[in-house]
């Protein structure tokens, strides 16, 4: 059976201290579960190399490869697809680190910046980059018994591979076909009849 290559180090994707095998340069899926990550690997893979979006989503792609971290103990791959640390220069001036992973069940993207947490333009510029821009994805508030916090600036994008994801109405969120021009008008002429 193929072991599908992250290349990042057994310690990023188990957060144990063990070892990788030797003359291991990949990093081997847990054995209970290493068939489907290699099935959902391929998958992801496969899709991110075809993508949806054209021209410009091979643009989001080069962009990506080209920040990807090919030496040292968290290098990958390009075969690697999606999965590995990448330096890419965000939208808002800021280099953006980046970590990619895929797990059993999950896609999973991590976004940090050395003085704050990434904003709302620079987490939608990467989603963009690891997903096409009509697929779903999420970031989660858990629980508080729940938290993990490795990284004081560091915010995470998740897609859950065997589901989608609900999503409410849009006209939950707001008067679709406003933009925020017109919404604030609209605001403000609610506001001068109180």
């Amino acid at each position: 059976m193929a072991k599908v290559c992250t290349g990042l180090s057994m310690e990023v994707f188990t957060g144990s201290r063990r070892s990788k095998p030797p003359g291991c340069m990949c990093l081997p899926a847990l054995e209970a579960e290493e068939e489907r990550y290699t099935t959902v690997c391929s998958a992801v893979c496969s899709k991110i190399k075809r993508g949806k979006g054209g021209d410009v989503r091979a643009q989001a792609l080069e962009k990506l490869e080209a920040g990807r971290v090919r030496y040292g103990q968290f290098a990958s791959a390009p075969e690697s697809g999606p999965s590995g640390l990448f330096f890419v220069q965000g939208p808002c001036g800021c280099k953006l680190r980046i970590v990619g992973l895929v797990r059993p069940g999950w896609e999973h993207v991590s976004v940090s910046t050395p003085r704050r947490c990434p904003n709302w333009e620079e987490m939608c510029f990467v989603k963009d980059l690891f997903w096409d821009e009509e697929e779903c994805v999420m970031q989660l508030h858990p629980p508080h018994s729940q938290y993990v916090n490795n990284s004081r600036y560091c915010l995470h994008l998740w897609k859950p591979t065997r589901r989608d994801i609900p999503m409410p109405p849009a006209s939950f969120v707001g008067v679709v076909g406003l933009d925020p021009s017109e919404t604030a008008m609209l605001l403000a002429q609610i506001g001068g009849l109180s």
